[in-house]
């Protein structure tokens, strides 16, 4: 049986009219506020935040836009950013609505999510993808009711949530540096033309760093997926001089050192591992990572999203969601 905004009523011990002015950021006392929505929690009440937006009164939907399909079929991760985001909102009386910028032709448009703004559907809009190489920061950052991620478009305004690709993926390659290995085979099976830029470049430093010139065919990259690349791993680190392995995602880590002990190659006695770790990763502890915190990251993107249509006088904002190195068993020291 639905429930509605009586009920809610009956069950807070209010009338209608202060539930509907805390559904749509009224003026009403703590008190009543905290009763509403502990009523709204205990009978799972949902406001029809569309049919509010039509009678003129304030809308209180996010939209968080959507312009690869690839982030949910390659990409976990995008569901535990945006779990993050729908329950940051909902503590504070906001939905979330998926809106698709891909069109027919698999090409983006951006143009039909912006218009959500301009005829009130959503209050604001959350962009979880990299626009940096687009060519589009003109169209984010042309409305301040828009929150971003990845790279930074400008360095005089917008709002940005990042957690530092470059940065975290130094970490893992300095790692393996100070532990003495110099040749280190980086395999990327889900990683896009940025990602794989910028973590290049990181291991380009951490070279130079340490004196060291990049092997040719140093880079594995490929987009077929986890299990169906482990040969062209295996292959590609014997045919080499590498000690090391540098992998995105630990999942695959563990395929890797399960796949190379068939054939014979023994974690520490023949190389070390190193893996990016993600919240859907079945996490043991053997392999050393940089463990990401995507929940954390969907939060701080809403936060921010209600920061900025709080205080008009907010121009731009940086926020770093922070990593962690976790140092485990699968990283052997040599030559020292």
């Amino acid at each position: 049986m639905s429930v509605s905004i009586l009920d809610v009523a009956a069950r807070a011990g209010v009338s209608k009219s202060t539930v509907s002015r805390v559904l749509n950021g009224g003026s009403v006392s703590e008190k009543a506020r905290v009763k509403v929505h502990k009523a709204i929690n205990e009978l799972s009440f949902s406001p029809n935040a569309f049919a509010t937006a039509l009678r003129g009164r304030q809308c209180r939907i996010i939209g968080v836009v959507i312009d690869d399909y690839r982030m949910f079929r390659q990409r976990m991760h995008i569901f535990h950013r945006i779990a993050g985001m729908a329950s940051y909102l909902g503590r504070e009386g906001y939905s979330l609505l998926i809106i698709n910028a891909v069109l027919p032709d698999g090409s983006v448009s951006l143009s039909g999510a912006i218009s959500q703004l301009d005829n009130k559907t959503v209050q604001g809009l959350i962009f979880p993808g990299n626009l940096s190489s687009r060519g589009e920061s003109d169209v984010i950052l042309s409305r301040r009711e828009i929150v971003y991620t990845g790279e930074s478009l400008s360095e005089e305004k917008g709002f940005r949530v990042y957690m530092g690709n470059y940065d975290y993926s130094l970490m893992l390659y300095r790692h393996l540096f100070k532990n003495g290995h110099r040749s280190v085979l980086s395999v990327f099976a889900m990683a896009g033309k940025d990602t794989l830029e910028r973590r290049m470049n990181a291991y380009v430093e951490c070279a130079s760093e340490y004196g060291v010139v990049p092997e040719p065919g140093c880079f594995l990259s490929k987009d077929d997926g986890l299990e169906s690349i482990v040969s062209d791993i295996y292959q590609s680190f014997i045919g080499g001089s590498y000690t090391a392995i540098f992998v995105d995602s630990l999942t695959l880590g563990h395929i890797i050192i399960d796949y190379f002990e068939e054939k014979g190659l023994c974690l520490l006695d023949d190389y070390s591992i190193v893996a990016i770790e993600r919240e859907d990763d079945i996490a043991e502890p053997v392999i050393t990572t940089v463990a990401l915190h995507d929940y954390s990251y969907g939060e701080e993107c809403a936060r921010l999203m209600l920061r900025v249509l709080a205080d008009e006088s907010l121009e731009r904002e940086d926020v770093f969601i922070p990593f962690e190195l976790k140092v485990r068993s699968s990283v052997k020291a040599i030559g020292g």
